[in-house]
């Protein structure tokens, strides 16, 4: 399926597309998960998802904006276990999670942050460890 997929798109940029721009599109084909959001009931807080409140580890703070310390908005968490049957290529971490927070002030400020947790407890102990990355255009 995805090589069909991959095969498919690069004729069509073939056939639309003129170089050197079709050749500089096919070279930036990546592999891809297309998200889809659901209506069924979430089993738990650290299913991925749009929207609502983060499943933050005790150890990351809520991101804020540097200047006004404002928090940023939250959009999504996605948790990589999910996603580990659809990484054919073996890019992602097979854990964690990846939080999507935004600037609603600045829109085009977001935030992206990594956490990897290890619940030892159903009291809900974490250990974790989070690094974030940022970018403003």
């Amino acid at each position: 399926m995805i090589k069909k997929n991959k095969k498919a798109l690069i004729e069509a940029i073939q056939r639309e597309v003129s170089s050197p721009v079709g050749e500089y599109l096919i070279e930036q084909i990546k592999p891809a998960v297309r998200l889809i959001p659901s209506d069924k009931k979430l089993k738990s807080r650290r299913n991925s998802k749009f929207g609502g409140l983060p499943a933050l580890p005790a150890s990351m703070e809520w991101p804020r904006e540097e200047t006004l310390a404002k928090p940023y908005s939250f959009l999504a968490q996605i948790n990589l276990s999910e996603l580990e049957v659809f990484d054919h290529h073996d890019v992602l971490p097979s854990c964690g999670m990846l939080y999507f927070f935004f600037n609603l002030s600045r829109w085009t400020e977001f935030l992206i942050c990594f956490a990897v947790s290890n619940f030892s407890s159903r009291q809900g102990k974490k250990h974790s460890r989070s690094r974030s990355y940022g970018a403003y255009f």
